[in-house]
């Protein structure tokens, strides 16, 4: 991507709860010293890991350490980590 966008290459952490605060952040990143937290790419990533298929994930970065999770998106999040659509809908709404 060159000078056009500035890019780093680490870990990346999973966080269960989600970490949605900049504090939460913040202490993950002491923890594990990983460059962001990814919710989203866990299951993959096991997925792969018990069929011995390599894995990289790619991602772009919206909620900086910091800034706070929006409130909607915790609203819409289950127990689970997967989003109600329906609450995701209603919390936008």
């Amino acid at each position: 991507l060159g000078a056009a966008v500035r890019t780093e290459r680490g870990n990346i952490a999973h966080s269960d709860p989600p970490a949605a605060t900049p504090s939460d952040k913040r202490m993950l990143h002491i923890q594990t010293r990983a460059l962001g937290v990814d919710m989203e790419s866990f299951a993959v990533g096991e997925a792969a890991k018990a069929r011995g298929t390599p894995f990289l994930a790619l991602r772009a970065v919206a909620d900086g350490a910091k800034l706070m999770l929006p409130v909607s998106a915790l609203e819409a999040m289950n127990p689970d980590g997967t989003v109600d659509t329906r609450r995701a809908l209603t919390a936008l709404g």
